[in-house]
């Protein structure tokens, strides 16, 4: 019986030191769990902050498309204006240009008579 005792002790002391061990080690899986926990909710965040800032650059390059786009719109529309300028300018030179060739052929004819 005595050795059966001493069985059964070291048994339990054997299961004792198990369930010790167990116990260590679900508080440190429990820890290392809530750190996670904490590191997953520290991301969390930075997702919805780089998401926030992510809509917040699309929203201003958007505008800035706009604002680009309305410029070259204005750009156009003078580049227009100057060329139908420019052509009525060359237009009047030709005309100017070939008057006084006429008056020069004029002239030189006078001169000859």
């Amino acid at each position: 019986m005595k050795a059966q005792l001493k069985r059964h002790q070291t048994s339990a002391n054997s299961k004792a030191q198990e369930i010790t061990d167990l116990v260590q080690r679900l508080e440190a899986l429990t820890a290392q769990v809530n750190k996670l926990e904490v590191e997953r909710n520290v991301l969390s965040d930075k997702v919805k902050d780089l998401t926030k800032k992510i809509d917040d650059d699309q929203g201003r390059f958007f505008k800035i498309l706009i604002e680009r786009d309305e410029a070259i719109e204005t750009l156009t529309k003078e580049k227009s204006e100057m060329r139908t300028e420019y052509q009525e300018l060359m237009d009047t030179k030709v005309g100017l240009d070939n008057e006084l060739a006429m008056y020069r052929k004029l002239l030189e004819g006078e001169e000859r008579r």
